[in-house]
């Protein structure tokens, strides 16, 4: 078990939700607006602080108070808002990929010659279109925005990536691209949380789906019960084991 997560509640925004994520796996959150999804997952990467409840990283109880906290833990947050809480906008495609990873990379001296070499390698992974490495951020598109956001965490490796709304304001092609990054991350083992609004999209990415309703938690759906009505029933605060 990569995560697990006991009893997490944040008074006003949920309360007592467990969960875990297995490596490989893809997990998908589903909910109405204010159900929690956000909320949850901004605590579990120590955005906002979890009240009550226990955070477990390879079955080791872990304390995550800060994003610093959660990156020293392999995790990594794609959020909803990029523009807001993923990218510096005025900096170029360059500083924005080595964020994240620019504090360790310092200690060595080594930021310049291998942010640039790690940067234009993950850039070019991403089939990210930009003129060159010192292009502004904010003149990008959406999609290729998306992807200096997967760039720079990616960079860290990390073990557990948490995607909200990962495809929110792209478009189609870009789109395609970054479900197919999705797979070849679960693929090679990391442990993948999902939030999506677009209910096909959270089907067609997951293996299995916990719904919120008003902060709680109302059921888990697997294979074949991930419909969009078995979604919204559950969403709509009917429990699982009613509805059964």
């Amino acid at each position: 078990m990569i995560l697990k997560v006991k009893h997490a509640s944040r008074k006003g925004e949920f309360k007592k939700i467990d969960f875990e994520l297995r490596k490989g796996e893809k997990l998908g959150i589903a909910g109405l607006m204010g159900a929690g999804r956000t909320e949850l997952m901004m605590a579990v990467f120590g955005a906002a602080k979890l009240e009550e409840g226990e955070i477990e990283i390879g079955g080791v109880p872990v304390r995550i108070q800060s994003p610093k906290d959660a990156i020293r833990q392999k995790i990594a947050l794609v959020t909803e808002d990029r523009k807001r809480y993923g990218l510096n906008l005025t900096a170029s495609v360059e500083d924005n990929a080595v964020s994240v990873i620019e504090s360790s990379l310092s200690k060595f001296g080594f930021i310049e010659e291998v942010g640039k070499k790690s940067c234009g390698g993950m850039i070019s992974r991403m089939n990210t279109k930009v003129t060159g490495m010192d292009q502004i951020v904010g003149s990008l598109s959406g999609g290729n925005m998306q992807k200096v956001v997967l760039s720079k965490w990616l960079l860290n490796d990390p073990d557990i990536i948490i995607f909200d709304e990962p495809t929110r304001g792209i478009d189609v092609g870009a789109k395609a691209e970054i479900y197919k990054i999705i797979e070849e991350l679960a693929c090679k083992g990391k442990g993948i949380i999902i939030i999506s609004s677009e209910m096909p999209e959270l089907i067609g990415l997951s293996q299995r789906i916990i719904v919120l309703h008003e902060g709680e938690q109302t059921g888990e759906l697997r294979g074949k019960e991930m419909t969009q009505e078995n979604i919204m029933t559950l969403a709509s605060g009917y429990r699982k084991e009613e509805k059964e």
